[in-house]
């Protein structure tokens, strides 16, 4: 997961580490920013990537909760961004 100015971008890989086709996935975030909850809409970018526009920047401590569909399968993973 990759915070920049107003967007979230989330990279696929597989369990070797090698990219996937984001094409076909889809996927939803729930942000904790400073204690307000943000809903995020993930959509495929180009090659590994899902994209979307949330209320964030660089530098900001964030809690996630990512769900991805694709294929026919749904998976979910939390993140925690120190704000570093």
């Amino acid at each position: 997961m990759v915070i920049g100015a107003g967007r979230l971008d989330l990279y696929l890989t597989d369990h070797d580490d090698r990219p996937m086709v984001a094409n076909g996935h889809t996927g939803k975030a729930l942000l904790l920013i400073a204690g307000k909850k943000a809903n995020v809409t993930l959509r495929p970018a180009g090659g590994n990537r899902l994209s979307g526009s949330a209320p964030v920047s660089a530098g900001q401590h964030i809690i996630a909760i990512v769900t991805i569909e694709g294929g026919g399968k749904r998976l979910s993973a939390r993140f925690t961004s120190t704000g570093d």
